[in-house]
């Protein structure tokens, strides 16, 4: 009895660390997991309002920096107009209703505009049961106290090391590591229920980028900047031309046949074609541009 007694110490000496290491693992993933669920929700407006927006951004390569640039004139998700300017690509890109207009190729973006694109997009993330935690630090990131998510994924025999920072004061994500890749938002400024990064830097293998956002909401309509003029298209591949005044008519289905009707002269302002913009292929926001 007094041998079998030893023998339960043992077990239990070697099995209570575990469950109590287990238990403080769940109450650490617990608030893993809140604070995220927080700096997500906290990333996205709740409420639409027409917004204007430029970003101006450099790409850092061995082969060299390039500059570029995105702005954006949104009046809803079906009402807006997007132009990407890097390098020798440029793109524009307007949607009304159900009608969609592409002056540029889209399938030539290079891979520094594609990736702004997705930067663009508010930060949002989860754990699943991949994902380890490991800690939660309190630390600095650009001078901003934060909560720093120390965790491993591990797939396999393969464990990578990775780290979601998230702002004390204002709940919102200021850097995330993960996927061989380095995300830190920086300078975040008001906007409507939530908070925007004015500086983000992009880090990976072979590329570093720096975007600069200015974001502001618009008053009034849009419906004069959503058009595409013929000089526009002048030498260059459109998908669709539309003049100032089919845009605005409110019944989708005829605008769209007047539109069929008045295509410009391809030979002095390059191919039209009609898409229609419930082609799922081609989403409406972001450009379609992953």
């Amino acid at each position: 009895m007094r041998c079998l007694s030893r023998l339960w110490l043992i077990v239990l000496a070697l099995v209570l660390p575990t469950a109590i290491s287990v238990a403080e693992d769940v109450q650490l993933r617990e608030k893993a997991v809140t604070l995220l669920e927080r700096a997500n929700s906290l990333g996205i407006p709740h409420e639409f309002a027409a917004y204007d927006q430029v970003i101006t951004f450099q790409s850092f390569t061995s082969t060299g920096t390039q500059r570029g640039q995105f702005t954006s004139v949104v009046q809803g998700p079906r009402s807006y107009r997007d132009e990407y300017q890097f390098g020798d690509f440029d793109l524009l890109v307007v949607v009304n209703g159900s009608l969609i207009a592409d002056v540029g190729d889209r399938a030539r973006a290079p891979v520094e505009v594609r990736r702004m694109t997705r930067l663009n997009r508010p930060y949002s993330a989860r754990f699943d049961q991949s994902d380890i935690i490991r800690s939660i630090q309190e630390s600095e990131v650009n001078g901003r106290p934060a909560h720093c998510i120390e965790f491993d994924t591990v797939v396999g025999e393969k464990s990578d090391a990775n780290e979601l920072c998230i702002d004390a004061q204002l709940g919102v994500v200021l850097r995330a590591h993960a996927n061989n890749e380095t995300v830190t938002n920086s300078d975040y400024f008001a906007y409507r229920d939530t908070y925007l990064p004015a500086h983000i830097t992009y880090e990976q293998t072979g590329l570093r980028m720096e975007l600069q956002q200015v974001k502001k909401e618009i008053e009034g309509s849009v419906n004069s900047r959503l058009s595409i003029t013929p000089a526009e298209c002048a030498g260059r591949e459109c998908l669709h031309h539309l003049s100032p005044a089919l845009w605005s008519g409110d019944d989708a289905a005829k605008t769209g046949e007047r539109v069929r009707e008045s295509r410009c002269d391809a030979s002095r302002h390059g191919p039209y074609r009609w898409r229609n913009s419930l082609d799922k292929r081609r989403p409406f926001r972001p450009s379609g541009l992953e």
